[in-house]
């Protein structure tokens, strides 16, 4: 029986014409600064964000993590961001650890801290408070559902940052989801942001890499700080070759994955054992509450005893992310399985 893993979209498998590729690398030594491919891979997605320029890194925390850090000039700056980001929940303290950052989380409506709470939780000036001075943004955003931060609202965010001297970061892990969905172009979408993360190993199914957008001078603050978390790769073009690849040819496809977890919302909804809220699947996660008594451990586990992977969110919450690996037939498998176990 084959295994129809939803548990995320970064356990997609590389294809055949991928690892021939990877194969095929031109390599270098990168931290000697000269990985041809690995250079084209950062050129390319600078350009393709109209960004000055680009920083390949392991993962998206180390990316995110950087960040973060050159934007610190003093321990004990205050960052706002929303209390589900993935920042604050799925990077290990992060923000404090590595650049002593204060932490006030603000609980949104589907991720998104509007210019009116920045504005109103900016501490005054004074000998006994920390300093706010940076805010970070995740879109999409995972743990509301992957949904999608309203546009205008991102710029008015930034207009508040402006008047108040504080750095904006975009967790934008999978901002390639929120560009195929509502088709705003990807230099519009995170031109108000001081710094960006993007994901190459998520939807877009590389097997590994994420990138810093910025400022040039910003960068290079970046890739020192990278050297310094342990970053420093070598003939990583093997690895850069499949994210140039994705990034050429898989974002018009990620509106498939986003169809595809809209029929998967619908048909969960058939149960008596989840209840999702079908305004909130606007790209391809779906988070499915539990309603019939058990815990997302316990429903986990019956589901896999179908092959049928989905990832428990918290107690009562699992969620179901659709990518390139999964089709639409695979799905209605998955719900045919399911009619087996549950009532």
């Amino acid at each position: 029986m084959k295994t129809i893993d939803l548990r995320s979209d970064t356990v997609t498998r590389p294809t055949p014409e991928m690892r021939q590729i990877m194969a095929e690398a031109v390599v270098g030594d990168d931290v000697l600064g000269d990985d041809p491919t690995v250079k084209q891979l950062e050129s390319y997605v600078a350009d393709l964000f109209e960004k000055e320029a680009s920083l390949y890194c392991p993962s998206g925390t180390m990316a995110n993590q950087i960040s973060l850090k050159v934007h610190t000039l003093e321990r004990g700056w205050e960052l706002l961001c929303d209390r589900e980001c993935h920042v604050v929940n799925y990077e290990v303290a992060g923000p404090v650890v590595h650049s002593g950052l204060l932490v006030n989380l603000l609980t949104t409506e589907r991720g998104m801290i509007t210019a009116e709470m920045v504005r109103s939780n900016i501490r005054q000036i004074n000998l006994h408070c920390p300093r706010t001075k940076l805010v970070a943004l995740e879109n999409t955003h995972n743990r509301h559902g992957g949904t999608i931060l309203p546009q205008e609202e991102v710029v008015k965010v930034r207009e508040v940052c402006d008047e108040f001297d504080l750095k904006l970061h975009l967790d934008g892990a999978r901002i390639w989801n929120a560009h195929a969905a509502n088709g705003i172009p990807l230099p519009e979408l995170t031109r108000p942001f001081h710094s960006v993360s993007v994901c190459l190993s998520k939807g877009l199914g590389a097997p590994i890499g994420s990138m810093i957008l910025g400022p040039a001078t910003f960068i290079e603050k970046c890739r020192r700080e990278r050297k310094l978390f342990g970053g420093g790769m070598r003939q990583v073009g093997i690895i850069a070759a499949a994210g140039l690849h994705v990034v050429q040819n898989n974002i018009p496809r990620l509106v498939e994955d986003h169809e595809t977890a809209r029929y998967l919302a619908h048909s969960l909804n058939q149960f008596e054992t989840f209840e999702v809220n079908l305004e909130r699947v606007e790209t391809n996660i779906v988070v499915a509450n539990i309603v019939d008594g058990r815990n997302s451990q316990e429903v986990g586990d019956i589901l896999k005893s179908v092959d049928v992977w989905a990832l428990p969110f918290d107690k009562t919450t699992l969620r179901f992310v659709t990518h390139l690996d999964v089709s639409q037939s695979d799905c209605e498998e998955a719900m045919e399985r399911l009619h087996t176990v549950l009532k």
